[in-house]
């Protein structure tokens, strides 16, 4: 098949199986089939040939391209497609292997022209396309800052990244803090899928800017096709693009040649997490932030083709600039017990640091002023009984005064770079939760914003730069996810009870075994109710704020549930029915409201005591609420009898401070014991999501491996953990036990996320 008609194809059917070629997936009756990129490249090969016998040779030259690999590449790729496509030992239902010749599809295959596709998509997956397709999940990590510890001065580390070894060990990464946006989502694991079901389409705004450019005149080219990047920059020569590729937990770097295609792995996958990507000035090394989700984090070196990197600054959060003459590098520490951040420079070669600006507030994404001499960077602003915003702030590396560049009020800031005149910075951001990420041009003396971009699918983590200013690269995304039970008895039978795209991530049972949940179905984010096994679904709310997190209380009478529909997020309640909405907290909000199974009571998580999370207890009766605990706390797990409450901590007294885990009274208030988890149940921050089993004989948790997220089981008695689902592929974002035991119910799903090149952004400056 010729290009152009590569080009015209985009959709293939056969059997029960699509190959999407649009989107890189392949579906089985609209169900993704997780598959790497080679191995969907080979189907891609054998589709396109049906009927044809493919030579070895012609598929690896096709699918490889430059690159030299063994025969036995490419026959592993055949086995991994026979057995997604669920041939049996020794038959031949869609690949025929020819003996020394090669390979050729067998199965009967309807090839489907690009229009053709959109219309087979208007009925697949969305119910309009040019608008449902337009959502775009906000990447992982692109939104997340860290509150870390004390510095400590540890001897300099040397750490192979090709084999994940490290001398000695090094200290890591602090622990996450979502900001603004993400704090609705801080009690949850799965916050990319979080904020990308909460934004509804783009396309239903119908901006009118005349300084917004479309795809083409901007010249959107895409890099990867893997679905797994979480973070990327460009060289300042644009000759060098380095990416993170994400496997549901664990994380690789890679640098791609834009030039050639070429890729080469800098870092092999490891259970760590890498962000902050930054290359020097003169294109020759990467700086990169390195955490291992336990502790605090570094700032590493490596060669922008790989080796040995060196540990450059300890104890920081995720984001970093280099400095234009290479010499200075600027970052922000926590520090937990001060409770407030600091925006800190550092010579690169001595080590010698300054904090240029210290806050309560957090603050990200700084980026240096074309002649090095000011830092621009976002500051999360949180008003007393006001909307919380993100404002852009510029600091005087000399004086240290700080000043607002603008008085816009953004609800979150993704990325920020200065143009290299000076006149202009380009920010990655979004001013409502109705609004998709864009690129928005600031001037830098009027501090007049606009609209640069109206890219239908929306851009995230766009912080770097080419020198001339034409080139950027961002992230783009989309999710599938969907919503699935299984018989207690036996969970490894698990069905899925919903056919939507985005379908959950929020899940709660009623006492008479309904399922509360969060849709995007109609277009919002809004709170639904439906019987166990999907039938008689019916919308409880419609308004354009979105409610998350839902928990039922104990009698079945009512919701509770967090939202910001006053501006600030607070936890609210509402009848079963969707009826008489009621705030229940105030002063600085509440998140995370858990239900007591035994009582008119629930625990949820505020910062109104001096800034912490800490967790309360609030009586549904009286409004009176009591403190639980001191240390920043997240994520309440109330055990079924109501007398013990499971939670995340972050113990700033521990050295090095660190996440635990820990289970208290809630009779007396005492701690009861701490708890560890494997590394394997992380999930975008060291705080996870606990359910108790019916029983109460112990604690269950989301654990990722092989590519896969599964439900373990972790008993009070000390014995190791046991896994209780049986999935291969796919991610669970959160889940529930039935209050009867006798179910669970979970949201499953995957994330797709690729790199683009924006190019021609110098015609913004005219």
């Amino acid at each position: 098949m010729n290009l152009e008609m590569r080009e015209t194809i985009k959709l293939y059917e056969f059997g029960e199986f699509r190959l999407d070629l649009e989107r890189n997936l392949l579906l089985r009756s609209d169900e993704i089939v997780p598959l790497t990129h080679k191995a969907l490249e080979t189907l891609a090969v054998l589709v396109e040939n049906s009927g044809r016998i493919v030579g070895k040779d012609e598929i690896i030259k096709r699918v490889w391209q430059d690159t030299f690999v063994e025969e036995g590449s490419l026959t592993r790729n055949v086995s991994t497609l026979r057995k997604v496509l669920g041939e049996e030992p020794g038959s031949n239902r869609f690949i025929e292997t020819i003996p020394r010749r090669g390979y050729r599809f067998v199965a009967q295959v309807k090839a489907v022209s690009a229009a053709e596709a959109k219309k087979e998509l208007n009925g697949g997956f969305a119910e309009n396309p040019s608008e449902d397709e337009n959502a775009l999940a906000r990447p992982r990590g692109d939104f997340i800052e860290y509150n870390g510890a004390a510095k400590n001065d540890l001897p300099e580390t040397k750490y192979d990244l090709r084999k994940n070894e490290i001398e000695p060990a090094p200290p890591f990464l602090t622990r996450r803090r979502f900001v603004f946006l993400s704090l609705l989502a801080v009690f949850i694991a799965a916050a990319a899928v979080i904020y990308f079901l909460i934004l509804p389409n783009w396309s239903k705004l119908n901006p009118s800017q005349s300084s917004l450019k479309t795809e083409q005149e901007l010249g959107f080219t895409k890099l990867t096709n893997i679905g797994k990047a979480t973070e990327a920059a460009i060289s300042p020569d644009g000759k060098y693009v380095v990416y993170v590729a994400d496997d549901i937990g664990r994380q690789s770097l890679w640098v791609k040649q834009v030039e050639t295609g070429s890729t080469v792995q800098i870092a092999d996958a490891a259970e760590v997490t890498y962000q902050g990507l930054a290359f020097s000035a003169d294109n020759n090394f990467i700086y990169f932030n390195l955490w291992d989700r336990k502790s605090v984090g570094a700032i590493y070196r490596i060669p922008t083709l790989g080796g040995v990197s060196k540990k450059v600054i300890h104890d920081c959060m995720s984001t970093l600039a280099i400095s234009p003459d290479g010499k200075k590098i600027a970052f922000v520490r926590g520090f937990a017990v001060e409770n407030d951040q600091a925006l800190i420079v550092a010579d690169i070669e001595s080590g010698d640091e300054k904090i240029i600006f210290r806050s309560a507030q957090w603050q990200a994404f700084p980026a240096f002023s074309p002649d090095g001499n000011k830092i621009a960077f976002a500051l999360g602003v949180s008003p007393p009984q006001e909307q919380s915003y993100v404002s852009v702030r510029e600091v005087s590396l000399e004086s240290g005064q700080e000043k607002a560049l603008t008085d816009r009020k953004w609800l979150g800031i993704s990325g920020l770079v200065w143009l290299r005149d000076g006149n202009d910075l380009i920010l990655n951001a979004s001013e409502e939760a109705h609004q998709s990420f864009q690129l928005w041009k600031l001037n830098y003396l009027s501090g007049a914003a606009e609209k640069i971009t109206n890219d239908s699918n929306g851009l995230y983590g766009a912080h770097s730069m080419t020198n001339d200013a034409g080139v950027m690269v961002a992230l783009q995304s989309d999710a599938y996810v969907n919503i699935w039970t299984a018989p207690a008895a036996d969970l490894t039978k698990a069905s899925k009870i919903t056919s939507g795209k985005y379908e959950g991530p929020f899940l709660s049972w009623t006492p008479d075994n309904r399922i509360v949940y969060s849709s995007r179905s109609n277009g919002d984010f809004d709170t639904w109710i439906m019987d166990e096994d999907g039938g008689n679904k019916k919308q409880l709310t419609g308004d354009k704020e979105g409610e998350f997190a839902p928990s039922v209380t104990a009698d079945g009478a009512h919701i509770l549930f967090t939202s910001n529909r006053n501006g600030t997020f607070h936890i609210w309640q509402m009848d079963i029915d969707g009826r008489n909405p009621k705030q229940l907290t105030d002063e600085d909000g509440g998140w995370g409201a858990v239900a007591s199974p035994a009582g008119n009571w629930f625990v949820y998580f505020s910062t109104k005591a001096g800034g912490k999370e800490n967790l309360w207890k609030m009586s549904l009766e009286s409004g009176e609420s009591v403190r639980l605990t001191t240390l920043s706390s997240y994520n309440p797990a109330i055990s079924p009898d109501g007398k013990m409450l499971a939670y995340s901590v972050w113990n700033e007294n521990a050295k090095p401070q660190r996440f635990e885990h820990e289970i208290m009274s809630l009779e007396t208030g005492s701690r009861i014991r701490s708890f560890e988890l494997p590394s394997t149940a992380f999930r975008f921050t060291g705080n996870m999501l606990l359910r108790w089993m019916p029983d109460g004989s112990g604690l269950t948790f989301i654990d990722h491996q092989n590519g896969a997220s599964n439900i373990s089981f972790l008993p009070l008695d000390g014995g190791k953990p046991v896994r209780l689902t049986d999935f291969n592929d796919s991610e669970i974002f959160w889940f529930d036990w039935s209050r009867d035991g006798r179910q669970i119910v979970l949201t499953r799903g995957v994330l797709l996320n690729d790199v683009i090149l924006i190019k021609n952004l110098q015609n913004l400056r005219r």
